[in-house]
């Protein structure tokens, strides 16, 4: 299954849990969910000062 990384700033908060404000975010997790039904994995990556897993 090939992978697809999407890029964003602020998707989580601080403590791992997802953070949706809004358009962008509600966006991305429906094009996750495109992406998915089309065979792709889809990973949501956020640049962080530490790890949060």
């Amino acid at each position: 299954m090939p992978n697809i990384y999407i890029i964003y700033r602020a998707m989580f908060a601080n403590d791992g849990t997802m953070h949706t404000l809004g358009g962008i975010e509600n966006y991305i997790l429906n094009l996750c969910d495109v992406f998915s039904q089309q065979g792709w994995h889809c990973h949501i990556v956020q640049p962080a000062k530490k790890c949060l897993a």
